[in-house]
């Protein structure tokens, strides 16, 4: 789907695919998200887990259990009861609303935007993305190359000698 709004209460669990997903109810179990943008809006809450691979996900609601994910940029708002584990992430932010009871374990080229007022009961563990260091492409210097480029322009020069022959007098 394009959007999707879960907006009543689900006692299962919600799997969903979509370019951007909002929830704003209560969710009984766990849900998993594959989008674009995901947005946990505040006074909802997911039982267990949530797993999202996401280019922005934004969590100010309740999480029963863990966060799980990969993204562009993960922002956490709300309550966690659990760990919160991030394989990949771009950025991530814990916002002044964020109380995280358990460990948060990410992978990123870039530290937590970490505000004053969140809380976490566990470790904040960074582990930075080894950066790539690509070579200068290794350039030698080519003899047939030159060659041929005289002798190209020898060839050219001779022709226009032909055809012009009063041009260089």
């Amino acid at each position: 789907a394009r959007t999707i709004l879960v907006n009543g209460a689900v006692t299962g669990s919600v799997r969903c695919m979509a370019q951007q997903i909002s929830v704003r109810a209560k969710i009984g179990r766990s849900m998993t998200v594959l989008a674009q943008s995901f947005e946990q809006l505040p006074g909802s809450t997911i039982g267990r887990d949530v797993t999202a691979l996401t280019r922005a996900t934004l969590l100010s609601g309740a999480v029963g259990r863990q966060v799980l994910g990969a993204g562009g940029s993960i922002v956490v708002n709300g309550p966690v009861g659990g760990d919160v584990q991030l394989w990949s992430v771009n950025r991530l932010g814990l916002g002044p609303s964020a109380v995280i009871a358990g460990n948060i374990n990410y992978t990123s080229p870039n530290r937590a935007l970490v505000d004053p007022g969140a809380k976490i009961s566990g470790k904040l563990a960074w582990h930075p993305t080894p950066v790539e260091k690509r070579a200068a492409p290794h350039r030698r210097f080519d003899w047939w190359f030159v060659l041929f480029g005289f002798a190209a322009g020898a060839v050219a020069w001779g022709v226009l000698a032909l055809l012009f022959p009063g041009l260089w007098g």
